[in-house]
């Protein structure tokens, strides 16, 4: 955890309901440097913790909204024998074939069910604006298994460079989804 949800999370108090009580959204990214680039400077997130140490990399991010929790990717140097069995880039190869398959090129597709494994993420305006901006001068579509940063009408749908679904909070517009006035 960030320090700041370190000293959050220390001084919380018991509950008689027991609540688990959210820090982050923890993910697995086969590319972190594409990762941080796009979180960065697309969604316009903060980078709360930074640790690159004995072959393991984790980045969390926060997003200067009112819920309070970072979202992390951690990623791991290979181990052949457990990569030969699923890696975390075999699993992002998956979820964009999927994607490829079900979105194509029709970005108003509502049969990709992948987009139901969705987090809801109140970006700021300043991400929104940075993704409309992107996507309108590069397209995802057609989306294949090599694109690594995408939307779906649905929801006004982010997919992220792990292939995994965001929905994002705000007034989000995306080429070819309807409203498309960036605020």
């Amino acid at each position: 955890m960030s320090d700041d949800h370190c000293d959050k999370f220390s001084s919380a108090k018991d509950s008689p309901a027991k609540l688990l009580l959210i820090s982050s959204i923890n993910r697995a990214s086969a590319d972190m440097e594409y990762l941080d680039d796009t979180m960065t400077n697309l969604f316009k997130a903060d980078t709360t913790l930074s640790i690159d140490a004995g072959g393991v990399t984790r980045k969390c991010y926060s997003y200067g909204s009112t819920l309070d929790e970072d979202v992390c990717f951690t990623s791991r140097s290979s181990d052949a024998a457990q990569d030969a069995i699923l890696s975390v880039q075999d699993h992002e190869d998956s979820m964009w074939g999927v994607h490829a398959s079900q979105l194509g090129s029709n970005k108003n597709s509502k049969t990709d069910k992948y987009t139901d494994s969705h987090y809801a993420l109140p970006l700021p305006q300043s991400g929104l604006n940075a993704l409309s901006t992107y996507f309108t001068s590069n397209s995802p579509y057609p989306i294949t298994k090599s694109t690594r940063l995408a939307y779906a009408c649905e929801q006004n749908y982010i997919i992220d460079p792990t292939g995994l679904c965001i929905q994002p909070l705000g007034r989000a517009s995306w080429p070819g989804c309807g409203f498309e006035e960036v605020v």
